[in-house]
């Protein structure tokens, strides 16, 4: 088994007495050599995959010394989901957790190249490759620096499930249903297969499922989709549809708050770019394994379609066609997506199957450099030290 946002207009008034009341002034403050950095999100703080981020916020205040401190930090209800990246260009917040799936029309990249069934088949190279080419190549780092921020980390989206209120058998099953989607391209496989796509944001699911407005729901993996099928009850179902993984997510940094930051903190931050990633994929595999373990210890209503089930979505959804409409269309619009999707495949490639043979049209991308993603060993913590909820919060 495989282990797998619209810039918002503020109004000058309005934003003024929100900060005041939520931040104070934003940006990088100083005192007595501390900076402080505010945080928002649009989850709750008691989400499973919450505890990553308090961990790399507290692993950073420990390797800055404590010049660096993450105050204040705002879960779900400051900004929605669609709002955070507009808000942090704007600098009404520092630090942002984020999903370019929730503003697909300006992250056109990222949404390509995270939010893609049927693109990585692994986690590692899904996060890892994106590090990559933010790293090495101007339009990917583009699509974050033109949109006013600058990538922290990219956690890995687990393999992508589906939920149902009621049990399905394969993919035929899917045809008529209401489905929450994210991003274009699932959305459009979901219309091709005579699904129809809602858009709901992450934890609205549960509730849109209870009262009937939608059949089933596009859902990361883990435990987060565990924990919802088993609030649901009885009828409820899990399903891997052998997609792969989606729906990555990042932490992200104004880039006018970056631009103030002294320079040897900015390279702590970009030391940790890859650090963190490799820290949140080895998080990922444990998740999934725990989810497992769940759903057999809780009895869940699961299903792993097969191989002909899942190449029988594939087709069902259309994906090639939409893969290659969406690329000619972004392709047309300036945007190079087609050499998006050459350098994502050669580096997919050699994370996932130690390729060193790179597929055409990626010379530049060698198995050495590759590889050496990862700069050094994965940063070590002490998980038991995280897990007491350091920040006190």
């Amino acid at each position: 088994m495989k282990c797998l946002q619209v810039k918002k207009m503020w109004k000058a008034g309005l934003v003024s007495v929100m900060l005041a009341f939520a931040f104070g002034a934003s940006g990088v403050k100083a005192a007595d050599d501390v900076i402080k950095l505010s945080f928002a999100t649009y989850y709750p703080g008691t989400a499973a995959w919450a505890d990553l981020d308090i961990a790399y916020m507290k692993a950073i205040e420990k390797e800055s010394n404590g010049r660096v401190v993450f105050d204040p930090i705002n879960w779900k209800g400051l900004f929605g989901a669609k709002e955070l990246q507009g808000a942090a260009a704007d600098q009404a917040v520092d630090v942002i957790w984020s999903s370019s799936s929730y503003t697909p029309s300006v992250n056109k990249l990222r949404v390509l190249l995270l939010g893609g069934p049927f693109l990585s088949t692994t986690v590692a190279s899904q996060s890892q490759c994106m590090n990559y080419m933010y790293e090495t190549w101007a339009p990917a780092r583009d699509d974050f620096h033109d949109n006013g921020v600058v990538v922290l980390y990219i956690r890995p989206g687990p393999e992508m499930m589906f939920m149902f209120n009621a049990p399905i058998t394969g993919p035929e099953d899917m045809v008529g249903k209401k489905f929450r989607s994210v991003g274009e391209i699932i959305g459009n496989g979901l219309v091709n297969m005579g699904a129809v796509p809602v858009l709901v944001e992450a934890f609205d699911i549960e509730q849109q499922m209870r009262a009937g407005n939608i059949d089933g729901a596009v859902e990361m993996g883990g435990m987060a989709a565990v924990n919802q099928v088993a609030n649901l009850g009885e009828g409820a179902q899990l399903v891997n549809p052998g997609i792969g993984p989606y729906g990555a997510g990042h932490m992200l940094m104004s880039k006018k708050t970056w631009d103030g930051l002294p320079a040897d903190i900015q390279t702590m931050f970009n030391d940790f770019r890859f650090k963190w990633t490799n820290v949140a994929i080895q998080e990922r595999y444990a998740d999934f394994g725990v989810m497992m373990k769940t759903v057999e210890e809780q009895g869940l209503d699961y299903l792993e379609f097969t191989p002909a089930q899942s190449a029988q979505l594939f087709e069902m959804m259309k994906m090639t066609e939409e893969l290659n409409n969406l690329t000619a269309k972004f392709d047309a619009e300036g945007i190079p997506a087609s050499e998006a999707l050459a350098r994502h495949t050669a580096c997919a490639d050699i994370v996932d199957r130690v390729n060193p043979t790179p597929a055409n049209g990626a010379s530049d991308i060698h198995m050495s450099h590759v590889l050496g993603l990862s700069k050094g060993e994965p940063y070590e913590f002490n998980a038991a030290e995280l897990s007491t909820n350091p920040l006190g919060l």
